[in-house]
């Protein structure tokens, strides 16, 4: 039996070993943490209320494949993810819409929804980047309103440097609907949560004789004329990384920047702490958002738990590495680094920190299936 070596039981880790211990291989499946499933890792607190520890995760897509994949494994409720932002004191639903629109400018929402569906007509929606080309009147008002006030103060404290360094692509991502929907994902026709928990829903995806997973992993692959070697035996078998790939390297060319996040939990005894499950904060000094859990699980409980986020950059041996900062320097240094590992073939990188880009769950599934038949 042909053996794959996978390092990291994230999503991307997990689905891999799945389809190539269907295919007959031996997997072996290598996690450094105590438990499986990266950040999408979640537990019962001692409410008894269902957490996820590296703050909110909410599973959407339209991928009939990734669809197909992940029904195998868990029923999944029918949340609708929903956000609101604090502004002014006012609950006001993020993507901006129509609603949006007539709570911010209750005198002039006619003139700013008239003028959208007149400039981007037959489009679902528009994106910051688009409005902020825009000559209209009434839009050249509106956009400055809420670039300044809700996008430009949210990013920057998320990324940690002032908005005009952002990418450009990162800001095109930032939507404005062009509708009433009050649904954060209104392209997408799945949504929900595993019923019985993301950690649940992927020790079911490694469920397989075939799959040896090792928890608590010390392993460490080690390198020499152009062979690896795990436990000083040379490998020949694939090997599949998700890990840092700097920190593969020993940081040879230098470190790749992350920011990284402190999360807060408190358990509050009210039945209902906000009016939606995520409540984002953009004049906040130092706070994003706030998750109230049971909002997305639809549990039902006596008491609430919530988290508070505060984003921060990323050091060494003090916290952990969550979105990678993708900018030119940055990626040309990644690609350093995918260059020296080139002599190794049956070196592979997978997920979010193995490829440096942020990875919705739904894509890390669907790269997964695409390396996978590639591979095959």
């Amino acid at each position: 039996m042909k053996t794959i070596h996978i390092f990291g039981a994230g999503i991307s880790g997990c689905c891999l070993a799945n389809l190539f211990a269907n295919l007959g291989y031996q997997v072996i499946l290598y996690e450094k943490n105590n438990f499986v499933g990266g950040n999408i890792y979640d537990y019962k607190d001692k409410n008894g209320i269902l957490i996820h520890k590296y703050g909110p995760h909410i599973f959407h897509t339209s991928n009939k494949d990734v669809i197909k994949f992940v029904k195998k494994f868990s029923k999944f409720n029918n949340y609708k993810h929903r956000v609101l932002i604090n502004i002014n004191e006012k609950f006001v639903d993020l993507p901006i819409n129509f609603n949006s629109i007539k709570k911010l400018f209750p005198d002039k929402y006619k003139q700013i929804i008239n003028s959208l569906k007149k400039e981007f007509e037959g489009k679902q929606f528009v994106t910051i980047n688009e409005l902020l080309n825009s000559q209209n009147e009434n839009l050249i008002t509106f956009t400055k309103y809420i670039y300044q006030n809700i996008y430009s103060n949210y990013t920057s404290k998320m990324w940690g440097v002032d908005i005009s360094k952002i990418n450009i692509n990162t800001l095109g991502r930032v939507k404005i609907i062009l509708s009433n929907k009050n649904n954060y994902f209104p392209k997408d026709s799945f949504q929900g949560l595993p019923e019985k928990g993301y950690t649940n829903f992927v020790k079911n995806i490694i469920k397989h004789k075939n799959i040896k997973l090792i928890l608590n992993s010390k392993i460490n692959i080690k390198f020499k004329d152009n062979y690896l070697f795990i436990q000083n035996k040379k490998i020949t078998d694939p090997v599949f990384y998700s890990g840092s790939i700097d920190e593969l390297a020993n940081y040879k060319f230098g470190m790749l920047p992350y920011r990284s996040l402190k999360i807060n939990f408190l358990n509050i005894k009210t039945k209902n702490f906000q009016p939606a499950s995520v409540v984002n904060y953009p004049s906040h000094k130092t706070m994003t958002r706030i998750t109230e859990y049971k909002k997305m699980t639809l549990q039902e409980a006596k008491s609430t738990t919530i988290s508070k986020e505060f984003p921060e950059q990323f050091v060494l041996n003090k916290n952990l590495r969550f979105y990678p900062i993708s900018n030119k320097s940055n990626l040309a240094l990644y690609n350093k680094y995918k260059q020296y590992f080139k002599k190794y073939k049956n070196l592979y990188f997978i997920g979010r920190l193995g490829r440096y880009e942020y990875i919705d769950m739904d894509d890390a599934i669907s790269l997964a299936l695409k390396t996978f038949n590639e591979f095959k």
